[in-house]
């Protein structure tokens, strides 16, 4: 049994879910400060002269988060940025003049500042935002095959934010003509220059052999770099990959370890995955009542597999007291986030509880609210980490 299915990714998700940009002043961790400071107090550091402070009161006018809409008001604080050399400003400033917002359209005004900001040790980081204004359509009209450009720009200009979004583009065929093998080759830039969520690309790449020969010890690897870099699916990845053997030698206890340290960071999968380990006793001391709190925190994240798993265990009194309500309203959850195969569980529970368990059940899938902050890379678990869920026999 494996601990989470390997399925067809939804690679695409992990670059752009939530469209937070991250690259902002070369930064690919974090969005610097000034993004979320009030904005008085942004205002306050922009008009003392800070740069950064005024791209970003400038992007804030310019898309209306965080301040009233105002495309004047934006350019004027790209300009005062672009003024003192500043690669965003520049970068903006142009986008503004390139499409008229906020100032007249003037191609000769935006090509000058473009490339003033082309030649700028932050060049490419500054581009890579433009393509995200472009991909997101914040402050300008959604524009996919312009966002593309501007991310090309800003791969070829060395930022690794633009190399994940310009792979990810080629690779997905968004924006552009699809070409897997050059997205390829742009994920590989990012991973050499130690870009954790691009290692963790080339495994799902080598993994399922997408627009490259299948490679499990390849995807191994790269799993294993992200997992060391501290990305919570490359160690929920690797340590499937070291739980099943697949190639690497199978190492149960090593396994373990890293979804251990995945679970730390909230990932949903890998906390399945630990509660499958419990249950079993591989890799770990059997322990059912820690399967199913582990298989609980996965499902209170909104995990399909955790959901049905702890269905399961409600329905046999495996870790938990047996209760048929509880496991129906958690099997109704899961077929409500997409589990088809939750539907044989939910009709032969329905067989089972009273019309008002059956009633309260439903209130409960109905009314229930994911805990905690579930991120993209969860949703990529796919649907094979979960035990049969079918009438119970008591076995696994």
């Amino acid at each position: 049994m494996k601990p989470f299915g390997l399925n067809p990714l939804l690679i695409w998700s992990l670059i752009l879910a939530g469209a937070v940009f991250t690259a902002a002043a070369g930064e690919s961790d974090g969005i610097p400060t000034q993004s979320v400071l009030s904005l008085s107090g942004l205002k306050a550091k922009a008009e003392a002269g800070d740069p950064m402070s005024q791209v970003f009161l400038g992007y804030r006018y310019a898309t209306g988060e965080g301040a009233a809409k105002d495309p004047r008001e934006a350019v004027k604080w790209f300009r005062k940025a672009a003024k003192q050399g500043n690669a965003y400003g520049e970068a903006l400033l142009g986008m503004a003049y390139q499409n008229g917002i906020g100032v007249k359209n003037d191609q000769t005004e935006a090509t000058k500042w473009l490339e003033k900001a082309s030649v700028r040790k932050d060049g490419g980081a500054a581009f890579s935002w433009v393509g995200f204004m472009y991909w997101a359509g914040r402050g300008v009209g959604k524009d996919e095959p312009r966002a593309v450009e501007w991310f090309r720009k800003a791969a070829e200009h060395g930022d690794v934010y633009g190399m994940k979004m310009f792979g990810g583009a080629l690779f997905k065929g968004m924006g552009i003509a699809k070409d897997q093998a050059e997205g390829v080759k742009w994920f590989s830039k990012a991973a050499d220059l130690n870009d954790r969520d691009a290692m963790s690309y080339l495994g799902y790449i080598y993994y399922g052999g997408h627009g490259v020969a299948k490679d499990l010890p390849e995807a191994a690897r790269w799993y294993q770099r992200a997992a060391e870099a501290g990305l919570a699916e490359g160690e929920a990845r690797y340590g499937s990959m070291l739980f099943e053997g697949e190639g690497v030698k199978q190492a149960e206890t090593v396994a373990v370890n890293w979804f251990r340290k995945a679970a730390v960071q909230g990932h949903s999968g890998a906390e399945t995955s630990l509660g499958i380990a419990f249950e079993s006793g591989r890799g770990v001391e059997k322990n059912e009542t820690m399967a199913a709190k582990w298989y609980r925190t996965s499902a209170e994240q909104n995990d399909v597999s955790g959901q049905l798993n702890l269905a399961r265990c409600y329905v046999i009194g495996k870790g938990v007291i047996k209760d048929l309500q509880k496991a129906l309203g958690w099997s109704l959850l899961a077929k409500h986030n997409g589990a088809d195969r939750a539907g044989e569980m939910i009709r032969w529970l329905e067989g089972q509880v009273t019309p008002a368990q059956k009633e309260a059940a439903e209130k409960f899938a109905r009314d229930w609210r994911p805990s905690g902050n579930r991120s993209a890379t969860n949703e990529q678990f796919g649907r094979g980490n979960v035990q049969p869920a079918t009438a119970p026999t008591g076995e696994n």
